[in-house]
């Protein structure tokens, strides 16, 4: 946009264009392209291999256009993962929406699809309102028989229907969907459809967990602080080296999120400028807890 921008001061200067006409093509661009710059692309932190790898795979995917299934534990950051996919896509200047697959079923549909019913005025649904962009189904294992099917017809032809009215309406959405895990064995049992499945996942992005990056946990750390501080408009505080080593030591079986959550409470707990051991009560005691088990298991 600002070599554009450059271009068309020159071509001003060198007289090619007037002052009024400089002005109608910069606001036509202005109007058509985006400003990169402003835009919310995520982060997703940390320098060690698996989350630098991870990363690389992420972008490749995001050149693509295929619709995408992200898998991983639970609190690996699967939704952050779909937003920065789709922050870095052709389609980043779209909406990106998501979608709850895991609760009210009976009217999962009209969410997704709309309705156009003869006693009221049609509603759309996210099938619509993505146009253009991105649609996410967390936790799509959960969605009943009937929606997988009408997921996996659009999914062949970009074609829906509205609850209550069988016209085809065509959207341009890529699909993602996010799930715990173990989708190929729902698969193997009749429990979820296999076309929709393998046309779904047709591209897989495997979140890791985050036992295998602790080197990443001092900057996730420092991150939460800095965010927690700038939310209370107060200085960061900083993590003692003996608390570090307990974060990093622990192996975090939900992930990402349950360390924010964690040390979100630290800094609730603390008064000074330093977050200590003793702001991390329960790592405490678990650490304590099996190191008397690890010492008995040694006599």
């Amino acid at each position: 946009m600002h070599s554009t921008r450059r271009r068309v001061l020159k071509m001003l200067h060198d007289h090619i264009l007037d002052v009024e006409q400089a002005e109608e093509l910069l606001d036509s661009i202005e109007a058509a392209v985006p400003d990169s710059t402003a835009q919310d692309i995520p982060q997703i932190i940390g320098d060690s291999a698996p989350n630098q790898e991870f990363l690389r795979t992420l972008k490749k995917i995001a050149t693509m256009d295929s619709h995408v299934l992200v898998q991983g534990e639970p609190g690996t950051g699967k939704t952050l993962t779909a937003r920065a996919i789709h922050a870095h896509s052709r389609r980043s200047s779209h909406p990106f929406l998501s979608q709850f697959c895991g609760e009210s079923p009976d009217t999962l549909g009209a969410e997704l699809f709309g309705v156009d019913r003869d006693d009221k005025a049609p509603r759309k649904g996210l099938m619509d309102l993505a146009n253009g962009g991105t649609l996410f189904l967390d936790m799509v294992e959960d969605c009943p028989p009937d929606i997988q099917r009408r997921l996996s017809a659009y999914l062949e032809d970009g074609y829906f229907s509205r609850e209550g009215n069988p016209r085809p309406i065509f959207s341009d959405v890529r699909l993602m969907g996010a799930t715990h895990g173990g989708l190929k064995a729902k698969v193997d049992e009749g429990a979820f459809q296999s076309l929709l499945y393998y046309r779904l996942g047709a591209v897989v992005l495997q979140t890791p967990p985050l036992r295998d990056r602790p080197e990443d946990i001092p900057t996730l750390v420092a991150y939460f602080i800095k965010s927690r501080a700038d939310r209370d408009g107060r200085s960061p505080q900083i993590a003692t080296k003996e608390a570090m080593e307990l974060l990093v030591e622990y192996s975090w079986p939900d992930n990402v999120a349950q360390l924010a959550g964690m040390v979100d409470r630290a800094l609730s707990l603390c008064d000074g400028d330093e977050i200590g051991v003793e702001h991390f009560p329960d790592l405490d005691q678990k650490r304590a807890l099996e190191t008397q088990l690890a010492e008995a298991e040694t006599r």
